[in-house]
């Protein structure tokens, strides 16, 4: 069954804090995060063990291809990351961030640090502050009611800024408000 409507305004303040009654805020969240980032790059530029592929497209030029997995765990604020071998890759605590890779790892506190990784955006509300600006801020389209994965969710697209080449789309859980 889908949702009922949602405003732009509603979606936003549901992806930042989750629901009103505060029970999703708290579900443990399990699974396996696929990404793949592109980025131009020059022609001269040999390609290194940062991208998985070089490709030539027609209208945007050269560019590097690099995707990967990784498992991922949230319960609440309390984050695991690690390979499919089960090797953590990092680890948010309630007070430090463990970055793992170093020997040994590596603590930084919580509220003085972060850390980006592809696929953060499944596990990690962002602040309204997130959606200001034109960094794919700007709906292209309606917002759609959908079905993801058996629950509840909504579908739209954001228009990108001008220096980048193609739109957002994103799913966002109708429940908990994850992307």
């Amino acid at each position: 069954m889908s949702p009922a409507a949602i405003s732009w305004t509603e979606l936003i303040v549901l992806m930042a804090f989750g629901a009103k009654d505060g029970k999703t805020a708290e579900e443990t969240v399990r699974g396996t995060i696929h990404s793949r980032s592109t980025w131009q790059i020059e022609d001269d530029v040999e390609p290194d063990e940062h991208m998985d592929a070089v490709i030539d497209h027609p209208s945007l030029g050269r560019l590097a291809v690099r995707e990967g997995s990784i498992r991922a765990m949230r319960r609440g604020r309390l984050v695991r990351c690690e390979r499919d071998d089960g090797t953590p890759t990092v680890i948010f605590g309630d007070d430090s961030i463990w970055l793992f890779g170093n020997d040994p790892p590596t603590a930084v506190p919580r509220n003085r640090g972060s850390f980006g990784f592809n696929g953060q955006e499944l596990i990690h509300r962002k602040p309204p502050s997130r959606w200001e600006g034109d960094d794919f801020t700007s709906l292209t389209g309606p917002i759609q009611p959908v079905e993801f994965l058996g629950r509840p969710a909504w579908e739209f697209e954001l228009a990108p800024p001008s220096h980048k080449p193609f739109p957002l789309q994103l799913i966002v859980d109708a429940e908990s408000g994850f992307v």
